[in-house]
């Protein structure tokens, strides 16, 4: 489980699109504020671009869903 100063940075990183329902916004926003800075001083990154390029390492075949047509 990440720690809060991983959280922090992964906030701060992927804000346009990610806010954590609590505690409130304006809280987090503070809070994160703090914490982003001391986290790059030691050596925390919000992302790691040599996990996030990798393909997936299997694949799985998923057959079409057909909830919808059974509720009928």
């Amino acid at each position: 489980m990440p720690d809060l100063l991983q959280v922090a940075l992964f906030a701060r990183e992927f804000e346009d699109v990610l806010y954590f329902t609590s505690p409130p916004r304006p809280v987090q926003k503070l809070l994160f504020a703090v914490l982003a800075p001391l986290a790059r001083l030691l050596g925390y990154r919000g992302s790691y671009p040599e996990y996030t390029n990798q393909p997936p390492s299997e694949r799985v075949e998923v057959e079409p869903w057909s909830g919808w047509a059974a509720r009928g």
